[in-house]
């Protein structure tokens, strides 16, 4: 069973984007826990070329230092110094210690819950309830933020959030709709930023729409200066994919409407963007 469970987690650890460490007095005495632990940071793999091939740039790591000082397992020492050296007094692989060091010195430097057991320190029933908190709102991240227009609100696009929902992918939805001239809101800057797949329903109305233009600009941002190769999939919903790239059919009259409405600028950041879809 213990084997079974070392070989899942392995695996599990190249798909979360965030571990919590809960560092007791025993941690350093395991070496199932030691080899497990250079796994869940992005920084510690810079030897690991097979690792840094698939990890994540932006791994968290939550430590919890339970009933220990931070101090002592950013330094190697109290209880986690004996354990080291009982490790290094049995293993014959050298490097092997050494990067098990390198991997718990780094934790010690991170942020997180230090939970001494002290009379004075607050129940632990807090602290988790402050974890969870935590991690929710560092995991409630969307995979796909769809942009669509008011045509395909109640159909289309309907059941394809319905879908998409179905078989576990989370989804941003257009539920709201901003008012002329108003910039992105936050929680869909957000949203834009967090996603990693962004797709467009390009209808009729969609460029009638501001708040959809916002979007696709904010989008088409994202994807020219994104690092991670953010993916952006239009479909072209009742309309010609040649009217999108030149602006033709129903779009040319959206984009005359907005440049006697709109500032120049924008609009030719709308049309840029438009264009490159």
């Amino acid at each position: 069973m213990f084997s079974s469970m070392k070989k899942n987690w392995k695996g599990g650890t190249s798909f979360h984007k965030h571990f919590l460490e809960q560092l007791q007095s025993q941690i350093s005495q395991s070496s199932f826990c030691l080899q497990t632990m250079p796994l869940r940071n992005h920084a510690w793999l810079n030897s690991l070329t097979s690792w840094t091939a698939i990890a994540p740039k932006k791994q968290i790591v939550l430590p919890i230092f339970y009933h220990v000082n931070p101090s002592d397992v950013e330094n190697l020492g109290g209880s986690f110094k004996t354990s080291f050296d009982q490790h290094e007094a049995t293993r014959s692989v050298d490097e092997l210690v050494k990067r098990w060091k390198t991997a718990f010195a780094e934790v010690g430097k991170l942020k997180g819950w230090h939970i001494d057991g002290s009379i004075s320190d607050r129940p632990e029933t807090q602290y988790i309830k402050d974890i969870v908190v935590y991690v929710m709102q560092n995991l409630m991240k969307h995979q796909v933020f769809l942009s669509l227009g008011e045509d395909t609100r109640l159909n289309f696009s309907n059941h394809l959030v319905n879908y998409l929902e179905n078989v576990g992918i989370n989804v941003f939805p257009h539920n709201e709709t901003l008012g002329k001239g108003e910039k992105l809101p936050p929680i869909y800057s957000r949203a834009i930023s967090a996603s990693n797949l962004s797709i467009l329903i390009l209808s009729k109305d969609y460029a009638s729409s501001i708040s959809c233009l916002v979007e696709l600009s904010s989008i088409m941002d994202r994807k020219r200066e994104s690092t991670d190769k953010h993916i952006v999939l239009p479909i072209f919903y009742h309309v010609d994919p040649s009217d999108v790239r030149h602006i033709g059919g129903s779009f040319k009259t959206s984009f005359k409407k907005h440049e006697l409405e709109q500032p120049a600028d924008r609009v030719i950041q709308w049309r840029t963007a438009f264009a490159e879809v």
